[in-house]
């Protein structure tokens, strides 16, 4: 058996998990999710049942830069925009394809298709198999003994022999018929009245367009005036067509070759997403260079976590910054909470500061108390009090009745609440070892949280938080926040 080569159709595949036959999905988090579900699913089908020796995805870069456009300017001129929830999923999948490491291909002015016909031309003379994951008919004239077109959706490859039954004609024709049939989603223009089967006999009868064209007089009389009329755009039609196998670009075969998937890489997006049954299936494409995932339940944590870059959380400490949070707050639907205050009982602690997070890796503190600037409880209450008592901005939190304690000591009444993450991780495993927010994120997000002794230090030695710089305080309590939330998707 020849070794297989299967290039993803990027875009095309995309589109057609969006409308797939699938109920609309979101994450925990709200984000729309049901074509990159549809594409996730359908990638690990493919690669379980079709086991592909190299995988590579080939992307259009833009409608509007393609060099078809440069002889003529209405190619594809009159398409209507996407899906307004679309664009975000297509930047989904790509960057999940990017961490699978998956290559992907893309050169501008040029379209994906354009880039699989120019790695098959340069792999004319090997002896792969290559599959070219899509059923676009633009990819029909590509069709060899060894180059095929495959359908994951229907399971269904098609060869010389599938094209010329259900189609009427072979690939090398293929061309021939869209130069007659132009296309309309493209806005190539075509002989009108010509369909594909009228296409197809006629090629078959005269072996080219041009001869079609030729012979106009042996066809019928209406038939004849617009092939006649259409003879002036025949040239450009047979380029707007025909496929370009020699663009510039690096393209890698070894890079291809599949190995695995990078699990420990995919899990935590898929978590954050909510693929639950994805995750399940994850172990089961773990490459063989990678070592299995460590039980972090059963071990003790690793003494060197990876360093963590700084400044990642927003420190919003004056009045304008504050009014600019509240302004987003008041967009969100859902945001996560937490507070930091200045020992561990609630009622006898004072508030030293809040920190919210609606977005993985995102979060904002803002300091009441602390070395440094801090914003008064009087402009908290102004601004973020009539959004914290909004049942309409849904709140979520880790052990949260600690937070709603703290808040109204500080005069704020917290409405809204709808999910707390310790409860949560008791609800789904009461025997869990630690349901606390240090303890899940090392086990459910693979995340080694800011220990609170490197702010505040250890026995005899142990200041308060507000005795703490509140850019230190920032990093800390901003990250509460974001794994509150991230959490929250994990759990959801």
């Amino acid at each position: 058996m020849p070794e297989s080569l299967y290039i993803i159709d990027g875009h095309a595949q995309i589109y057609r998990s969006y409308y797939a036959p699938f109920r609309a999905l979101t994450s925990p988090a709200g984000e729309p999710t049901r074509a990159t579900y549809v594409f996730c699913s359908t990638l690990f089908k493919l690669i379980t049942e079709r086991k592909p020796d190299y995988l590579a995805m080939a992307l259009d870069v833009s409608d509007a830069t393609v060099f078809r456009r440069e002889f003529f300017s209405d190619y594809k001129a009159h398409r209507q925009p996407p899906p307004e929830d679309l664009p975000p999923q297509a930047d989904r999948i790509i960057s999940l394809v990017e961490t699978m490491g998956i290559p992907i291909l893309r050169k501008e002015t040029f379209e994906a298709d354009d880039l699989m016909a120019t790695i098959v031309r340069r792999l004319a003379d090997s002896d792969l198999a290559i599959y070219l994951v899509s059923r676009d008919k633009d990819l029909e004239q590509l069709i060899t003994d060894r180059v095929f077109l495959f359908d994951p959706m229907k399971d269904e490859v098609v060869d010389r022999e599938a094209l010329l039954a259900s189609k009427g004609y072979p690939p090398e024709k293929a061309v021939e018929v869209q130069t007659l049939t132009g296309d309309t989603s493209d806005n190539i223009p075509g002989v009108p009245g010509i369909g594909l089967k009228t296409a197809a006999k006629l090629i078959a009868r005269y072996g080219s367009a041009e001869e079609v064209v030729a012979h106009a007089d042996e066809l019928s009389p209406k038939q004849a005036e617009n092939v006649r009329a259409f003879a002036d755009k025949l040239p450009v039609t047979r380029r707007l067509v025909t496929l370009d196998t020699n663009v510039e670009f690096d393209f890698d075969l070894d890079a291809a070759r599949y190995r695995g998937l990078p699990v420990d890489a995919i899990k935590p997006i898929f978590v954050e997403l909510g693929f639950t049954r994805l995750v399940d299936q994850l172990e089961a494409f773990r490459g063989d260079d990678e070592p299995p995932a460590v039980d972090t339940v059963a071990t003790a944590e690793p003494e060197a976590p990876p360093p963590r870059p700084a400044g990642r959380y927003a420190l919003v400490d004056n009045d304008e910054k504050l009014a600019e949070l509240a302004a987003q707050i008041a967009r969100q639907p859902v945001i996560a909470i937490d507070t930091e205050t200045t020992g561990l009982c609630p009622v006898a602690s004072e508030l030293v500061g809040l920190s919210v997070s609606w977005e993985p890796n995102v979060g904002y503190y803002v300091p009441v108390r602390g070395i440094g600037n801090t914003v008064s409880l009087g402009a908290i209450r102004s601004l973020l009090k009539p959004l914290l008592e909004s049942p309409a901005i849904r709140k979520v939190g880790q052990n949260i009745k600690y937070d709603l304690i703290s808040l109204r000591q500080a005069g704020i009444e917290v409405q809204g609440v709808c999910f707390d993450c310790m409860i949560a991780s008791f609800v789904l495993d009461p025997l869990r070892r630690s349901h606390g927010m240090d303890a899940l994120a090392l086990e459910l997000l693979g995340h080694k949280t800011i220990p609170i002794s490197d702010l505040i230090g250890k026995g005899k030695k142990q200041i308060r938080l507000d005795e703490v710089d509140t850019a230190r305080v920032c990093e800390y309590a901003g990250e509460d926040a974001d794994v509150t939330w991230r959490l929250y998707g994990a759990l959801a």
